[in-house]
């Protein structure tokens, strides 16, 4: 996977190409592990900036919806990534005494593990 600084690689997060999804995934991919960087050294503002740039961008909300298949090859990583997301956000809400915002986080994560549960087998049955 070639670096890609976070700060260059959001732009690339707005195209809605299927051609794309390979880098726009290698690039989500980036920005997370450097906003895991940020969380775990207190940074918490500037993880969840970047956790929402992450959730924000085109290849997460294609990923799910589309019925094309190079398109939905990524979609178990992006799903997981969007998982590992809202966990980590709800983490930081609960660190920072934001319970509210902890539990909405929760109930994402809970939805989306119901969600690729339900997906996963029906395509295999």
């Amino acid at each position: 996977m070639p670096d890609v600084n976070p700060e260059y690689g959001i732009g690339m997060l707005a195209f809605r190409l299927p051609s794309y999804v390979p880098i726009q995934e290698s690039i989500c991919l980036k920005i997370y592990h450097e906003a895991m960087k940020y969380q775990q050294s207190g940074e918490w503002r500037k993880a969840k900036e970047l956790y929402c740039e992450i959730l924000e961008s085109a290849v997460m909300e294609e990923a799910c919806q589309s019925s094309d298949d190079s398109v939905r090859v990524s979609t178990s990583t992006i799903g997981r990534l969007k998982f590992l997301i809202f966990k980590n956000i709800a983490s930081i809400s609960r660190e920072q005494g934001d319970l509210s915002a902890a539990v909405d986080a929760y109930i994402e994560v809970g939805m989306k593990y119901l969600h690729y549960t339900f997906t996963s087998f029906i395509r295999e049955g």
